[in-house]
């Protein structure tokens, strides 16, 4: 599930819960990266990983920018 579709949602309750209905599905990819809602994403997914208290459960993909203005 791509988490920056999540965060286009707007409402971390509503995150949530897709979360839990995509993992009662049994989904377990979570795909997110800092940019996704200004890292909101990763934060909602954090918090919601630790409320199922199965993080080993999930696999999560996540992305890293490099600066290219380094002046």
């Amino acid at each position: 599930i791509n988490c920056k579709i999540l965060f286009l949602l707007h409402l971390k309750y509503s995150m949530m819960y897709r979360m839990d209905r995509y993992a009662a599905a049994g989904g377990n990819f979570f795909d997110t990266a800092d940019v996704y809602g200004l890292g909101q994403s990763e934060r909602v997914l954090g918090n919601w990983l630790v409320r199922q208290g199965k993080r080993d459960a999930f696999v999560i993909a996540t992305k890293a920018r490099i600066r290219t203005d380094m002046h």
